[in-house]
């Protein structure tokens, strides 16, 4: 056991204890709207963010909306946007290729993009892409050695610095208003 990982889970354990005690001394009509959360964690690894999707059981309680880190707040910051594209719907663009087991996991996406939108993030218009925190390209390749092409360092759903971010897809766009049709028709 490494002592590290274990004080770093109790961190996190506390912090999600947190956000749902906020949540529910501060809810309003969580049917109704989506209710928003600013509070500090001033823990260097801070959480810029934290939402729920529609197809969470809590998607209209208390429980629901989202939660903003006061650091990930400001001029030109987009950390609301990537977090009410979770509300409405969206997953991360590099969903189905960091965010998978291994390549033989049925949801991962490879680089030739032929899966659409049956895999990753579910939208055929965010091309395949690995977790990436610049606003570089990606160099490497995918599990069967094609290189990722060109992997959309502007959209909100990832996470290259807030200076590259400013858009959501057409797709992506139509996802979120399906998902407040069907999932959240009160808001």
């Amino acid at each position: 056991n490494n002592p590290d990982l274990a004080s770093v889970s109790a961190v996190q354990n506390q912090f999600f204890i947190d956000v749902a005690s906020i949540k529910s001394m501060y809810a309003v009509s969580p049917a109704e709207q989506c209710n928003l959360y600013i509070s500090a964690q001033d823990d260097p690894g801070s959480i810029l963010g934290v939402a729920t999707f529609p197809w969470d059981p809590n998607a209209t309680t208390e429980q629901s909306g989202l939660w903003l880190n006061t650091i990930a707040i400001g001029t030109d910051m987009h950390t609301a946007a990537h977090e009410m594209g979770h509300c409405l719907g969206l997953w991360h663009t590099f969903h189905g290729v960091s965010e998978v087991v291994d390549c033989n996991d049925p949801c991962y996406e490879f680089a030739s993009g032929l899966e659409g939108d049956t895999r990753g993030d579910l939208t055929s218009d965010t091309p395949p892409t690995p977790r990436n925190y610049t606003c570089c390209p990606v160099i490497n390749a995918d599990c069967e050695g094609v290189y990722w092409g060109d992997t959309q360092l502007e959209n909100f759903m990832g996470y290259p610095p807030d200076g590259c971010l400013h858009l959501f897809t057409p797709q992506q766009v139509k996802r979120q208003q399906c998902w407040r049709a069907s999932a959240l028709p009160n808001w």
